[in-house]
């Protein structure tokens, strides 16, 4: 079973809790294939007691065959299926062993249909759809497809399928298929709500339809050509083509063959005018309408199944032809092997069964929302009745009444009602009443008729054993287990971190979620063989992994692989260090104070200078000149010390009349560069170069100078100087400057930056170059 699921990896074998795309645990219900080839599926369902509830699956986008692949008898109840739009089929039931129910779910647009049934030659599967919404989201293709086999069809809303399918197939490549893919939809079908061809046969109540090219389209009439399967003499069997053949569709009991029985009266409902399209389809690609109309509708309130067999009270065997009666006309009989089914809306119902030779029997029913089953009956063979005599009580839980519970004793059953009361018809004689409902433990009245009435015949039923065998703390941290099976080979894992004080964990640190289930604690025997009553160390700044076993009172039972990660010892840390001063643009040096013999590390731009605090704690570290704005990290750990401390500074502009600045000439396939001398740069003209030729340079300010600033540019040729050009600027925030000469190869040109250009007499100008 798949229970309370939100993505796609299963829990354990029985119980879903979270899926993860990827993932899946081998339990014998389902195969998973998690792939993009077109033709396979996500979930193939082939168990008799498989079940999917309380579950969100998403396809993913993914190009699939079917989201859930059914060969068996599954509950697939309250499912949301997304992401479907590269899928062909949400659910694709077949074979004669297919009878599943699916009820409360939700489906989103499919390339073709939600629900798909279909298969052939006695192997016709029996589908129940209850209680489910549809949305094509204006997509072309079906909710609901029946191609062949039973289903039931009741209280869904479909809505939203329009358009033409574009399948790629048509009457020239429809083959015969063996299991997929059904090559039966070809370009240009149109879409409907619910789709009924071929063999179909179809149960429709209380359906609300709308926004569907067709409400519900019925195809009948139709050329079969089938696989029949043929024993060989291997043991095995061969595939032989039959047909084809005419077949018909049924609907609502009523075999559809030409336009009298085509005119249907359907209690489904549907806003547009095209609600009920009957076609005679020998043709699949012109098909001859029948009837085409609006549904009728008639039905004010939802209806729900109520179903069970009618036997001998004797001999055990199916009555055929019993009549059950619910009032206001709702009566059904039952069929050859007993079974019967009536649609009712909400309500309180006394079901009254009879038949020729038997006396007549009744069955109190509660219809809320949702199907009634197992409601059965055995018929006593006509006889002088005895008296009877009412037998009445209150069935109740410990919260107070409890509704819907049965009380039986032999032939004779009774529901309670809303307030709990129930009340049964017997002769004298002593009897054993059997009390039951779902989720609480059964229990038995025992009493005796002396015929008389006999009332407080109470009973209080108790909660039924609990299965949760879920960890709730261990050392008082919350456990976070995650989606593992639980069984001694893939125990749950889950993860905890406690405080250094916390040295060691034992059986009584444990907490389970069910206060009556047992713990098993296996300290750090991984094996799950040998308890132990003893404490188990844990190490400081150290992981730990210990192993419990949780059985509840139903037996259920989940092993756990606990990691728990104990706190180091708590750390010593050095005292801060200390710059001295402010650091300031030009600074060569920086220095400061830490704890006497600390080493010291400095960060500045990425590029790290050491040193070592002396005796008082003093310290000092070269660095090149500082630029204003940059970050200084002074980080120092002492000796004996596990944690550093660091302290940061930020470079500060100094203010200078003197100035430094950093001069780089922009290169150039022209000429090249040649290295700094005494703060001047020199670049060369390469050979063969000749002409108007311009030279950049960027200026970077280290410390500002007070006043204007020239930048000159100096040519020469064979050593004598023959231009100059001098720019003028406040360099402290213009980043460039550039100068154009004529010139030949081998030509020099030096480029610096000086304080001042005057034609004073006692004023020499200062280069400013770093």
């Amino acid at each position: 079973m798949m229970d309370n699921c939100n993505a796609k990896r299963p829990y354990k074998q029985g119980s879903v809790k979270n899926l993860t795309n990827g993932s899946f645990f081998n339990c014998p219900f389902y195969r998973v294939h998690f792939t993009n080839t077109e033709g396979l599926t996500l979930f193939d369902c082939q168990s008799p007691s498989c079940s999917i509830k309380n579950a969100v699956i998403d396809a993913d986008g993914k190009r699939l065959h079917s989201v859930i692949y059914i060969d068996a008898s599954p509950i697939i109840d309250n499912v949301q299926f997304i992401g479907m739009d590269r899928t062909k089929y949400a659910i694709t039931a077949t074979t004669k062993f297919c009878t599943p129910t699916i009820s409360n779910c939700s489906f989103s647009s499919t390339e073709q249909a939600g629900i798909f049934s279909y298969w052939f030659e006695n192997s016709l599967p029996n589908v129940t759809i209850e209680n489910c919404t549809f949305d094509g989201a204006g997509e072309p293709g079906y909710a609901i497809l029946i191609q062949s086999g039973e289903a039931t069809i009741s209280n869904c809303v479909i809505k939203g399928y329009q358009g033409k399918l574009v399948t790629g197939w048509n009457s020239a490549n429809d083959t015969v298929f063996d299991y997929n893919p059904y090559k039966g939809l070809h370009d240009g079908f149109s879409s409907a709500g619910i789709f009924i061809r071929d063999d179909g046969q179809a149960v429709l109540h209380g359906n609300s339809i709308s926004n569907c090219d067709s409400g519900i389209k019925i195809w009948t009439g139709e050329g079969f050509i089938y696989n029949h399967e043929v024993s060989n003499a291997q043991g095995g069997f061969n595939d032989v083509l039959t047909g084809p053949i005419t077949v018909y569709t049924t609907v609502n009991g009523t075999e559809i063959k030409d336009a009298d029985t085509a005119n249907l009266k359907l209690d489904n409902t549907d806003t547009d005018v095209n609600g009920l399209d009957i076609c005679s389809a020998a043709d699949p690609d012109n098909p001859v309408p029948l009837y085409q109309g609006t549904l009728t509708g008639g039905q004010t309130a939802a209806t729900y199944a109520v179903s069970g067999t009618i036997t001998d009270a004797s001999s055990g065997a199916a009555i055929q032809g019993a009549t059950i009666d619910a009032g206001n006309g709702n009566t059904t009989t039952s069929g050859t092997d007993g079974s019967y089914s009536l649609y009712l809306a909400n309500g309180t119902y006394t079901l009254t069964v009879s038949n020729t030779g038997y006396q007549t029997g009744t069955i109190t029913i509660i219809v809320n929302g949702a199907a009634v089953t197992s409601k059965n009956l055995s018929l006593t063979l006509t006889s002088t009745a005895p008296a009877t005599y009412a037998v009445s009580g209150v069935i109740s839980n410990a919260s107070g009444a409890l509704a819907g519970a049965t009380v039986a004793t032999g032939s004779n059953i009774a529901t309670t009602g809303l307030d709990g009361t129930y009340t049964l018809n017997l002769p004298t004689g002593d009897y054993t009443l059997n009390v039951s409902e779902i989720g609480y433990q059964s229990g038995t009245i025992s009493i005796t008729v002396k015929g008389a009435e006999l009332s407080n015949q109470n009973l209080t039923l108790s909660p039924a054993a609990s299965n949760d065998a879920n960890l709730a703390t261990v050392a008082g941290q919350a456990i976070t287990a995650g989606g593992q099976a639980g069984t001694k080979g893939a125990p749950k894992l889950a993860s905890i971190s406690v405080a250094n004080g916390i040295a060691t964990v034992a059986a009584a640190d444990i907490v389970k979620t069910d206060a009556g289930a047992t713990v098993a604690f296996y300290g750090t025997d991984s094996t799950f063989t040998n308890t132990t009553s003893s404490a188990i160390n844990l190490s400081a700044g150290a992981l730990t992994v210990i192993y419990i076993k949780v059985t509840t009172a139903d037996t259920t039972t989940l092993y756990y692989s606990v990691t728990i990660n104990r706190a180091a010892a708590a750390s010593s840390v050095t005292a801060t260090p200390a710059i001295n001063g402010t650091p300031t643009a030009g600074d060569t040096s920086v220095s400061g104070t830490a704890v006497s013999g600390a080493s010291i590390s400095l960060s500045i731009s990425g590029t790290a200078y050491t040193g070592t605090a002396d005796g008082t704690g003093a310290w000092s570290i070269t660095v090149p000149a500082l630029v204003s704005g940059n970050t200084i990290t002074v980080t120092a750990l002492a000796a004996g010390d596990t944690v550093s401390a660091q302290t940061t500074a930020t470079v500060q502009a100094g203010s200078s009349t003197t100035g430094i600045y950093t001069i780089t000439p922009t290169t150039d396939s022209a000429y090249y560069l040649n290295s700094k001398t005494n703060g001047i740069d020199t670049i060369t003209v390469n050979s063969g170069v000749s002409g108007l030729k311009y030279f950049t340079a960027n200026i970077t300010t280290i410390t500002p100078h007070t006043g204007g600033e020239k930048v000159i540019f100096e040519q020469l040729r064979g050593g004598a100087q023959i231009n100059l050009n001098a720019t003028g600027a406040d360099f402290n925030t213009v980043n460039s400057a550039t100068a154009g000469f004529n010139v030949q190869a081998h030509d020099v040109i030096k480029v610096y930056i000086v304080d001042d250009l005057t034609n004073a007499t006692n004023f020499n100008p200062t280069v400013l170059e770093q």
